[in-house]
This record gives structure tokens, sequence and C-alpha cells, in this order.
């Protein structure tokens, strides 16, 4: 995972100093000119805390500490919602299959894993034999993270755009998804 940005900004006391040096524990993340008033650093999700120490000469203040909480990037998916619709119905098996067997005629779903059914990174017939099961034999469709998805729990839900799947070590959302996008437009 690529991380998130965090921008610290700060006011200096004064203007001669000769460097700022921001860390991270004991690691030093960066050293910038003594006028700086801002870096911008790379963090994965979690707690992180910096610290800014203005150094002047050879010495370095003891610095001030900056707490920050970076969240997990959340795709937001309605599975079985083929149409973006906000629902899950007959009309999205016909749309997955009018794109499958359509000759290019027929648009593609704009959240591939909401049509993704059995959630096996890959748009077919199963997908719509998935949605079918569904909606007339009460079968649980697969989400992202391999969890079931049955008519109780079907909500348009958000998933860890990093996360996992612990049941075969694949990603939630990979690249593509049969050619397309895993989820150029999630549910909101």
């Amino acid at each position: 995972m690529s991380g998130s940005d965090v921008t610290l900004s700060w006011t200096n006391g004064a203007a001669d100093y000769s460097a700022i040096e921001v860390r991270e524990g004991a690691e030093l993340r960066a050293t910038l000119p003594g006028d700086a008033v801002q870096v911008v650093l790379t963090a994965q999700p979690g707690a992180h805390t910096y610290t800014v120490s203005a150094v002047k000469g050879l010495v370095a203040s003891t610095g001030v500490d900056c707490s920050v909480t970076v969240s997990e990037m959340m795709t937001s998916v309605f599975m079985g919602d083929v149409n973006s619709d906000k629902k899950v119905d007959i009309a999205d098996a016909i749309a997955l299959l009018g794109y499958l067997f359509g000759g290019g005629t027929k648009p593609a779903p704009v959240c591939a894993k909401a049509a993704d059914a059995n959630d096996d990174n890959k748009l077919d017939i199963a997908d719509a034999i998935k949605i079918l099961g569904y909606l007339f034999s009460q079968q649980a469709m697969l989400a992202p993270d391999h969890s079931s998805i049955t008519a109780a729990n079907n909500t348009c839900t958000p998933y860890a755009a990093g996360g996992i799947d612990t049941f075969d070590g694949k990603p939630y959302f990979p690249a593509q998804v049969s050619g397309l996008p895993a989820c150029a437009t999630p549910c909101l």
C-alpha cells in the first residue's frame, strides 16, 4: 500500500535556524532548510507521532510533538447492484448479461466488484447466476472480503481499499476485474 500524505505545519520562532528536523520516533524523516514551515510525509494507516525540532549550529531543540492518526482508505460497494440504481433486482442480472453478451452495445458496470457476485475477481455468467440465486433462492453473494451477503445485510458497505482477503490471500480490489477498474464509482 502506498500510504497517505500527512502535512505538518509550524511557525518558526527565529529566522536563523540552520535546519529543521522531523522525526518519527528515532527515525529521521526529513531535514529541511531552517526557514521551512511545512513538510509533507507519507504515512501508512495507524497512529503516528512526529517531532519537529529546530537546529541552530550543532544544537537541536527538544522539539514539539504532533500526533496524527491516518485512516485506512475505504471503497464502498453495494453487492449485486450492477446498474447502480441502489437496489438489487432482476435488472442487475440482465444488465450484467447484456454487458457480457451484448457485443459491446451495453454499458460496463461502473463498479465491477459490485457485479462480481462470487468474488472471483472476474465478470462472467456465474456472477449473473449468483445474483439470480440471491434474488430467487435466498443464496448469499460474496463481498470483496469474501463475507456472505444476504438480503438482510446488503447495503452500501465500505471495505478497506488495501484489504487482503483471508480466504485466498488476494486483494479486495485488484487493479482490474475483467479489464475494468475494480470500482471506478463506489456507491454512496
